[in-house]
């Protein structure tokens, strides 16, 4: 592809997965019948013909990370690891093989190594987004580009959300979303931050997202929940309400939790409860506020028989520093699970 005032733009979408070097002809055949097989998901016939390419040319740092891309895909993340390693050892610019090691440094938690690779995916990627021939670069190139630069803001998004640090994770989470991605879907990115507007109260916003996804997924606990209470803290009562209800009889298999000790309960039992424990304290807050406090009283039990934990349990202290008599009253008909 050729540039403004004829300057040559060399990308092309096979170079991010490294030069050809010194591979042999054969390997090299082998190589790109992988990385066709690869991008239509063929991940078993890809791994045949990097396996033929490695073993013509046992160094060739593509096929070493292409195979690593493979081993992610296939979800086998311990053999995925030293691929990539190697690749990046023969060749660190190659941005499949950063890619790579990023998200695995990501699964494994070691988080600045992650946000240094991501980083360093993000200044690649810029570098072709300001250059001034990026207009004329092909159509499938600007995609790819365009993909790295969302994708490594999502993940960097990820890393901060897990720190807790939810204004960075919520700029990342939205230089993500405006730009195209052809990796991951604009839903999963969208979902992310949601819940990051959800945890920085930053309510109105939020429940505009939460309402597309529930009209996909109508029988969506979570998002029932969450946007029932996005509406709830924005003074949309009785729409609030009605998620609830509605989030309420999805949950009538909250009944085998009553009388299981948490003690007993793994950690997804744990988070499964807490998750439908929910619509009876947002319907216990409703009810309080329209003074219906038997109504009231009556769901908060319920939601401490199913789990003492909620998303904003200051809540409920502040209703029960209001009743406090209803502290006794509570505790003997939760079954003595704890209050908030």
């Amino acid at each position: 592809m050729v540039g403004r005032r004829g300057v040559r733009v060399t990308l092309l979408v096979s170079t991010l997965f490294g030069m050809l070097g010194c591979a042999t002809l054969n390997a090299g055949i082998d190589y790109d019948q992988a990385l066709r097989a690869f991008k239509n998901q063929h991940y078993d016939i890809a791994e045949n013909h990097l396996d033929t390419a490695l073993r013509k040319n046992p160094g060739d740092e593509r096929a070493a990370s292409l195979l690593g891309w493979v081993r992610f895909k296939q979800g086998r993340i311990e053999e995925a690891k030293p691929l990539f390693t190697e690749a990046y050892q023969r060749n660190p610019d190659n941005m499949a093989t950063v890619e790579g090691l990023g998200w695995i440094y990501y699964l494994d938690g070691q988080d600045e190594k992650a946000e240094k690779a991501f980083k360093k995916l993000i200044q690649f990627t810029e570098n072709h987004l300001e250059n001034p021939s990026w207009p004329y670069y092909e159509p499938k190139d600007r995609e790819v580009i365009q993909s790295m630069h969302s994708e490594a803001n999502y993940a960097l998004g990820l890393i901060a959300k897990r720190r807790g640090m939810w204004k960075a994770a919520r700029d990342f989470f939205e230089q993500a979303l405006n730009q195209f991605n052809q990796f991951i879907s604009r839903d999963t990115i969208a979902k992310d931050l949601a819940d990051t507007l959800f945890h920085l109260e930053e309510y109105k916003v939020a429940a505009i997202l939460y309402k597309e996804f529930l009209s996909e997924n109508p029988k969506d606990l979570s998002l029932l929940n969450r946007y029932a209470w996005c509406l709830y803290q924005t003074g949309n009562i009785e729409e609030a309400k009605s998620l609830y209800l509605r989030s309420k009889e999805l949950s009538l298999l909250a009944g085998e939790y009553y009388q299981k000790p948490l003690g007993n309960q793994s950690v997804t039992q744990r988070i499964y409860a807490k998750r439908m424990a929910e619509p009876y304290y947002g319907l216990a807050l409703i009810y309080a506020r329209e003074k219906r406090f038997i109504a009231a009283q009556g769901e908060l039990a319920t939601a401490l028989k199913i789990s003492p934990f909620f998303h904003h349990s200051e809540e409920i202290v502040l209703l029960l520093d209001q009743y406090p008599e209803w502290r006794e009253k509570l505790r003997l008909r939760s079954l003595g699970r704890p209050l908030p």
